[in-house]
């Protein structure tokens, strides 16, 4: 490395024409004696360094030896590398007058065996081409076209109203945004409402959504009751699917009038015996009901005034044809 060579390149002194030939000749100037002598970086390593192409690294080469910033050296110094692979050595053509120590850099020529150094030999170099200059420098720039209006891309519709053919009816369009009540019925007669049409309840379930709400909770919350004794004597969850066939089971009999309580004590006894029909085990089952004299087979579930023969018969009808099993 040389401190001269580099001090030259970095400080500005060297006329260099771009920034591409002042990165090429700092990295030659890194590897040069003190002098600016025997520098043979290849194209590809100073390529690599200051990345850049290796052509830019061969443009460079070529304008600063036209310049004289740059010439070629002695070869000799690289005569120990292949002959296809061997560098080209450049030196780099400091002026003599640059040199503040050049009594120093003469006395290292001569220890290598060169001749001194002679403002002859180093002359001052030319300045700095000057940059070329914009094609367009001075010229106004173009003014800008103001952005065309945007227009509705929408397709536009018939002005003529359509014939009402009885379906429904969508708004016109042009906004963009949805909204609630987007189809209109232009229909109102019978034939053209829900098999579940009905006075709408005031609590906005539905036509007699809340007296079968009402109904149904109790057997809901009893079922939900002989679930969770079936599950406690089990020791372990149910599957969906198994919870859902109990539960359905659970509501049945409730509806036929079976107590929950005694329902419940059934089912808990399911999971030892490895019965999985709550119906079957009910029907069977010679615990007695409160309230009703002997066991569930012997009269009708719930007591007095509940479970007819025509229901416990309506009862087993839909069980069979359903199927059970959890």
């Amino acid at each position: 490395m040389s401190l001269e060579a580099m001090v030259w390149v970095l400080s500005g002194d060297a006329p260099v024409a771009d920034v591409n030939e002042y990165a090429v000749l700092g990295a030659m100037a890194d590897k040069a004696d003190p002098d600016g002598c025997g520098s043979w970086l290849s194209k590809e390593t100073i390529a690599a360094r200051v990345h850049v192409s290796e052509e830019t690294v061969k443009r460079c080469w070529r304008n600063m030896q036209r310049r004289k910033l740059i010439a070629r050296g002695d070869q000799s110094l690289v005569k120990h590398y292949r002959a296809d692979r061997r560098p080209v050595v450049y030196d780099l053509l400091i002026p003599f007058s640059w040199f503040s120590n050049v009594d120093r850099v003469n006395a290292e020529r001569e220890r290598m065996g060169r001749d001194p150094l002679t403002p002859e030999d180093r002359p001052d170099l030319a300045p700095a081409p000057a940059k070329e200059s914009r094609s367009d420098k001075g010229k106004p720039r173009p003014k800008k076209k103001p952005p065309q209006e945007r227009g509705n891309s929408e397709t536009p519709r018939e002005e003529t109203p359509e014939t009402p053919h009885g379906g429904t009816t969508s708004r016109r369009r042009g906004n963009y945004k949805s909204s609630t009540g987007e189809l209109e019925d232009p229909q109102n007669s019978k034939n053209n409402q829900s098999s579940l049409s009905g006075p709408v309840d005031p609590t906005g379930d539905g036509p007699g959504m809340n007296g079968e709400r009402e109904a149904a909770a109790p057997e809901t919350a009893g079922a939900d009751v002989v679930v969770g004794a079936y599950v406690q004597a089990l020791g372990r969850p149910l599957v969906n699917g198994s919870r859902e066939r109990l539960r359905a089971q659970a509501v049945q009999l409730l509806k036929a009038g079976y107590p929950v309580a005694w329902l419940a004590a059934r089912a808990a006894e399911m999971p030892a015996n490895g019965w999985r029909d709550l119906v079957q085990h009910a029907e069977a089952s010679r615990e007695p009901i409160p309230g009703q004299a002997g066991p569930v087979g012997a009269a009708a579930p719930g007591g007095e005034g509940a479970g007819t023969p025509e229901q416990v018969a309506a009862l087993r009808a839909r069980i069979a044809a359903r199927g059970s099993g959890l």
